[in-house]
């Protein structure tokens, strides 16, 4: 029994909306040099997303920690690390060119946005620990 061909529709779909995900990026692109308010900017912004947001970056550390990346760390930060090298890994380089036809600065914007995450873990623990030191005398 002969099965019947199934059209290529969806792989159709999916490439349209590659091409017009990439065509409306690099309309909207910016042309300007990454400063370090826009560093700023990025950070700030990490620490106010929404849950659902949260949960895929979380799933983004653990994909690059199981690829051997450093913890709590995304793999667009990662690649955008590897491609400021001279010498950095080519697939890194690439996924971070083709991120950055889809939202200008890709990596610029996960280093600093990894950047403002941690900081805030930071302050969370630096909080929890003065607070602890503080009903919790030391013991002689």
């Amino acid at each position: 029994m002969k099965l019947p061909a199934v059209p290529h529709v969806w792989l159709w779909i999916v490439c349209a909306l590659l091409l017009a995900m990439a065509v409306l990026a690099i309309i909207k692109r910016k042309q300007y040099v990454w400063t370090v308010t826009d560093t700023g900017q990025s950070e700030l912004s990490s620490l106010r997303e929404p849950y659902w947001l949260r949960v895929l970056v979380a799933f983004d550390v653990f994909c690059n920690v199981i690829a051997g990346g450093l913890p709590d760390e995304t793999i667009s930060a990662r690649c955008g690390r590897w491609s400021m090298r001279p010498h950095g890994h080519l697939v890194q380089k690439f996924i971070n060119r083709w991120l950055s036809t889809i939202q200008a600065d890709h990596g610029l914007q996960a280093i600093s946005g990894d950047l403002g995450r941690a900081q805030r873990v930071v302050l969370v623990e630096q909080a929890a620990l003065a607070d602890y030191a503080r009903t919790h005398p030391p013991h002689t």
